[in-house]
């Protein structure tokens, strides 16, 4: 129940505040007139039904033979034929045989392998109606145009033409900046086409693939964990160090401001003072929470 309403919770953010706030109305309203409303009507035409397609028929017996007495003589009159004795023909009584025990043993295994097996068939069901729903969440409201989407993006700012700017190839410092001037800000602005004619009107809003729009402005959020009680070092590394730093959680993520070299002191000087260097939440930046390769991003930086 946990892990449901956990990945529920984590689909639905993604549809925004407003997209969620109609689905939670009408899931409360749609719950609650099925409750009091549709339900309700559903029981009492399926009672209706049945009482009427399975209702008790009469078998015919007539109880009157059994309420009258028996013939009895006034004191004029006898009997033409033998008297009758008042004695019942005697009725054959069954003998009784007990139950084999190993007959009752296996029909008691074999009723508890049916109740075990409609256990496991609801539980299947359920799970089903889950997967169903968890589902339709995920993949009913996406566009078939997303991928090419993706595709695009990574084209341009993940694996450029030069193999040597991808940033998949990134693993210190001097190739990220490398990467940045490179890569980031000459692809998020349109440059001029084939012919070199600059571009005009509405085509300024585009970046270096002409096709998609760019709203507002071009955003690098970092994150950054914290430097203390996120994990302890091992015993055995303790003499080589004793710094250690847990991967990106949503835990241990920092939200202090810094400056450069990540120095908290410079972090109230100019420029380092501006809003666009000061650490923003994820409420704030109408962001939400994303899976990444390594774990769970807040949405924040």
């Amino acid at each position: 129940m946990g892990a449901s309403i956990f990945f529920l919770w984590a689909y639905g953010i993604t549809f925004g505040n407003e997209k969620t706030t109609k689905w939670l109305t009408s899931l409360i309203i749609s719950f609650f007139s099925s409750v009091l409303l549709t339900q309700p009507i559903k029981v009492l035409l399926t009672a209706v039904l049945v009482s009427a397609v399975c209702k008790k028929l009469d078998d015919g017996h007539d109880d009157l033979d059994d309420d009258e007495q028996e013939p009895a003589l006034s004191n004029d009159e006898e009997w033409l034929h033998a008297a009758p004795t008042g004695k019942k023909k005697k009725e054959r009584k069954i003998e009784y045989k007990p139950v084999d025990p190993a007959k009752i043993e296996a029909a008691k295994r074999e009723r508890q392998k049916e109740v075990k097996m409609w256990d496991i068939l609801q539980e299947m069901a359920a799970y089903a109606f889950f997967l169903w729903i968890l589902l339709t969440i995920s993949y009913g409201s996406r566009d078939p145009n997303c991928y090419l989407i993706r595709e695009s993006l990574e084209n341009h700012f993940l694996q450029p033409a030069d193999p040597w700017l991808s940033y998949r190839k990134v693993r210190n410092e001097t190739r990220f900046w490398n990467w940045t001037r490179s890569v980031m800000v000459p692809e998020l602005k349109i440059d001029v086409d084939y012919a070199g004619e600059k571009p005009k009107g509405k085509e300024k809003k585009l970046i270096s693939d002409r096709v998609h729009l760019l709203l507002g402005n071009g955003v690098m959020r970092q994150v950054r964990i914290r430097e203390k009680n996120t994990c302890r070092v091992p015993k055995v590394m303790r003499n080589v160090t004793r710094d250690c730093h847990k991967f990106s959680n949503l835990l241990y993520e920092e939200s202090g401001d810094f400056g450069l070299g990540w120095n908290a002191s410079l972090a109230k000087k100019r420029p380092f003072n501006l809003k666009e260097y000061r650490h923003r939440s994820a409420s704030s930046l109408d962001s939400y929470p994303f899976w990444g390769d390594l774990g769970w991003y807040g949405g924040g930086g």
